[in-house]
């Protein structure tokens, strides 16, 4: 449930076009979550530790190992939507087309020469969301 939290904001630190799978974890600990992933397309291999000191606030940690820049990511393939980003995107697209939604959504994540985030929908995709949707209230 929180993996696609963790890609968004590795994207907009490192702006890295990697798709980061992560295993799922249970936390130990109340004061540190640690967590490894791989880029499913280059096999680069990143650590992430979460902690929180004294203060309350979160620091993170990334540690990108194998990292290969001259590898060229294909931007097909995306990440599957969690079921949580699904339901969101679908009470976004109620009211907007999704070829509009996703343009928006373009803006916000990406500058003008930026690659597309593995993380951001397909059109195809938003469509489906937002034919789920409405099917779901017909029936």
């Amino acid at each position: 449930m929180w993996g696609h939290i963790l890609r968004e904001q590795i994207w907009k630190a490192m702006k890295f076009p990697c798709c980061w799978i992560f295993k799922q974890y249970l936390i130990k600990n109340e004061d540190r979550i640690t967590c490894k992933g791989l880029c499913k397309q280059c096999n680069a291999l990143i650590t992430v530790v979460i902690s929180w000191p004294v203060d309350k606030i979160a620091h993170c940690a990334c540690n990108v190992m194998n990292l290969n820049t001259l590898f060229i990511h294909v931007a097909d393939k995306k990440i599957k939507l969690s079921p949580a980003k699904r339901v969101e995107m679908s009470d976004e697209l109620k009211n907007k087309s999704a070829i509009t939604y996703r343009n928006q959504l373009a803006n916000q994540l990406m500058n003008a020469d930026d690659n597309e985030p593995p993380h951001m929908p397909t059109v195809g995709c938003l469509r489906q969301i937002k034919f789920e949707k409405k099917t779901k209230f017909i029936l």
